[in-house]
């Protein structure tokens, strides 16, 4: 299913059973695509082909001839959607000396997978080779996104519409007993920039089985630790606002599951890098089936008429704003007793 923002700006069935009054501003609707393209390392040419025939495809990180360069940390990310039995994939790198070092295999699962080699801290002019390998039975995973070293690899698949938490780079595994991932937004070291507003948002696409809650962690002016109270994330957008103080701090927004998948994530008014930011707005003066003969409400949305069979039921408008005018906006409902 696909559901895509249009200039006629059509709207699901749900929206026909009310008026709603509007004034001019700018909405964006969501895309959101359930059917991704995935590929396979024995057909993608993100994977070069190797030697060692119980590992024959790899992805190289960095390389000697990077220099320095590859003395920074390396990292690479797959999201699988099929895991034959046996897949797995392990690290190849070389050591301070020259020598080749292979770290374990691991097992490949189904949804996100990482690894990560930690940067050295080696003289200049030394370099080093690092590779992400996978054996045989790995030749048929498939997989719906790649990053290697925060950049995705879209040479075989696109860039992705949707992700999971877990997956996205910009949120951190936690060990805490609460918060499976967290995302990090300021620290003392920001200086006053941490002591603004800090707002995170979320819009959620699916939600694991079990109940997912979100909250945020700050310090206070005497150091101490505070979180705020939790909160049910629930399917579409969900926001956390953090007020802002006159002292430095540390943010960070905790979660309880890093299964939720989400199409948009927006961090103090910046969009994320892990999914394809959201569609262009349209103004709402350009939206054909709005009424705009009313010169105190010009913009309206004319649901249903009494004798049309469905004006007794729940009725409910969404709608995501991008951007208003100058002065702010205001919507209200108008409907008969």
């Amino acid at each position: 299913m696909s559901l895509n923002s249009t200039k006629n700006c059509s709207v699901p069935e749900l929206l026909n059973n009310f008026k709603i009054f509007l004034l001019l501003a700018v909405f964006a609707v969501s895309s959101i695509n359930i059917f991704a393209q995935t590929s396979s390392p024995s057909s993608c040419s993100d994977f070069e082909s190797a030697t060692a025939q119980q590992w024959p495809k790899v992805i190289p990180a960095a390389a000697m001839s990077d220099g320095v360069l590859s003395q920074e940390e390396q990292t690479i990310s797959i999201n699988l959607t099929s895991v034959p039995a046996g897949a797995k994939w392990r690290v190849f790198k070389t050591t301070e000396i020259g020598q080749n070092d292979w770290e374990g295999a691991v097992d490949l699962v189904l949804g996100a997978n990482h690894l990560t080699v930690p940067a050295v801290d080696w003289a200049d002019t030394l370099s080093r080779a690092v590779k992400f390998q996978f054996n045989v039975a790995a030749l048929d995973i498939e997989f719906d996104a790649l990053v290697l070293n925060g950049v995705y690899l879209t040479g075989c698949v696109p860039f992705p519409s949707t992700s999971t938490i877990d997956f996205c780079g910009e949120f951190e595994s936690s060990s805490s007993n609460w918060a499976s991932h967290i995302y990090a937004a300021v620290t003392p070291d920001d200086g006053v920039l941490s002591q603004a507003a800090q707002t995170l948002s979320i819009n959620v696409t699916s939600l694991p089985d079990t109940e997912v809650n979100w909250r945020f962690f700050r310090t206070t002016q005497n150091g101490s630790d505070n979180h705020g109270g939790a909160q049910t994330m629930t399917l579409g957008l969900n926001t956390i606002t953090v007020p802002a103080v006159t002292f430095d701090r540390t943010v960070k927004f905790q979660f309880s599951d890093g299964g939720v998948v989400f199409d948009a994530l927006n961090y103090n008014g910046v969009n994320s890098n892990c999914v394809t930011a959201p569609a262009a707005g349209t103004a709402l003066s350009d939206c054909e089936i709005l009424d705009f003969t009313n010169l105190n409400w010009p913009a309206i949305l004319t649901a249903c008429v009494a004798g049309d069979g469905n004006n007794g039921a729940q009725q409910q408008l969404i709608i995501n704003v991008t951007s208003l005018p100058e002065g702010g906006a205001t919507a209200r409902v108008n409907k008969t007793t």
